[in-house]
């Protein structure tokens, strides 16, 4: 398996996302439409995450149907949760 840093990799992926999606990565918003999805969702969040703040990732498992899970992860960051 290829293992790619996730500055590298974001700066690899976004262009082909928002080229397949049709709409810019960064017009997307999760909290809008979370409501919406029937299956189980597991959101995770990095106690240390600048991008994406815990209290965000909350509203987003709070908004979000059942079953859910919610994953608060110590120590890491935004593209760090795997260690």
């Amino acid at each position: 398996m290829l293992h790619i840093p996730g500055a590298i990799g974001s700066a690899l992926m976004i262009p082909i996302a928002n080229k397949k999606l049709g709409v810019s990565v960064d017009e997307i918003a999760p909290i809008k439409i979370i409501d919406k999805i029937h299956i189980p969702v597991f959101v995770m969040s990095g106690e240390a995450d600048t991008r994406t703040t815990r209290e965000e990732s909350k509203k987003l498992f709070d908004a979000a149907n059942t079953p859910k899970k919610f994953w608060l992860v110590p120590n890491a960051g935004h593209q760090d949760l795997y260690r």
